[in-house]
């Protein structure tokens, strides 16, 4: 693998950097990893030393170059001069220098009096904050959300007596177990088939990878090996990669859905048996509530009959 890199001197003095500076530089950068040099005038070239990691280390230096300001200013220049010409863009990009965070300072004297004034009559607010959830508020919350969610699954079950909860609990149980059945006779078929699939998915990704490996770019033996290897055993299966590839979406697709299933029956189970181990609780408090109700209803007619007047 060899990179070349071009620089107009022109452009490169106008961004305040000498091309001296700027191929000394990206030579350092190659030289850190004893890259080679080969070509040290214009263009600027480097070359790998056959190593497997050696792409992998080149493409690092490009991407950490085009990370940087300068070399972008200084090497995109062939289609920045037309535009500096043209008028649509400054010769000199001027950035903001960076600044370190500095606190306000406190005001005191005449200036805090008059700041503080400024609060009283209400020319400048306070900043509001929206008011803190306590733990104990927060635990209200998520208990009345459970129950809202409990009463929306009986309603929509059209559930009203024990009965109905019962039937229910029985047909999502055996819903469940049918799910269950379904998707073990999925998985085993998926089994059978996974050095197939794990084929195919290899030589759709390493497509690529073999395509530069066949054009001299070195650094691609494994992928290519990994890519001939998942050709071989698509070719000793006999089946064809159309039939493979759609067998592998539809078993994939029905996988997803008994899935979903499977954590919708589950889901109603799970609400089936938290309203039943909460229904003797309930029962206490709602006889709790009817009782106060009618101490507090006796009371009422207590209080109007002492007021009713005696004849």
């Amino acid at each position: 693998m060899e990179v070349r890199f071009s620089f107009e001197k022109a452009a490169t003095e106008r961004c305040g950097y000498t091309l001296e500076a700027v191929h000394q530089t990206i030579k350092s950068l190659f030289a850190v990893h004893d890259l080679p040099c080969v070509s040290d005038g214009e263009p600027l070239a480097f070359q790998d030393k056959g190593h497997g990691d050696d792409f992998a280390v080149m493409w690092d230096i490009i991407l950490s170059l085009l990370r940087a300001d300068w070399f972008m200013d200084c090497a995109a220049i062939a289609g920045n001069l037309e535009d500096i010409e043209a008028g649509h863009r400054p010769e000199v990009i001027h950035r903001p220098y960076y600044q370190p965070y500095k606190e306000h300072p406190k005001y005191t004297g005449f200036m805090a009096l008059y700041v503080h004034y400024l609060y009283v009559l209400g020319k400048i607010e306070k900043r509001q904050y929206p008011p803190r959830m306590t733990p104990r508020l927060r635990k209200e919350v998520m208990r009345f959300e459970r129950y809202r969610e409990q009463f929306s699954f009986l309603r929509e079950n059209n559930i009203v007596i024990q009965e109905d909860m019962t039937a229910f609990q029985s047909h999502a149980e055996e819903n469940l177990a049918n799910f269950m059945k379904q998707r073990t006779i999925l998985n085993v078929r998926k089994k059978k088939r996974k050095g197939l699939y794990d084929a195919l998915a290899d030589v759709a990704a390493l497509e690529q990878a073999k395509a530069l490996y066949e054009e001299g770019l070195s650094g691609m033996e494994a992928e290519f090996s990994r890519y001939m290897e998942a050709e071989a055993v698509l070719e000793r299966s006999g089946v064809p990669r159309e039939q493979l590839t759609a067998e592998k979406a539809a078993i994939y697709e029905q996988l997803a859905q008994v899935n979903a299933d499977i954590c919708t029956a589950r889901k109603k189970l799970s609400l089936c048996k938290e309203i039943q181990d909460r229904l003797p609780q309930m029962e206490q408090t709602i006889e709790k509530i009817e009782s106060r109700e009618m101490e507090n209803h006796e009371k009422h007619r207590g209080r109007q009959n002492r007021l009713l007047p005696a004849f």
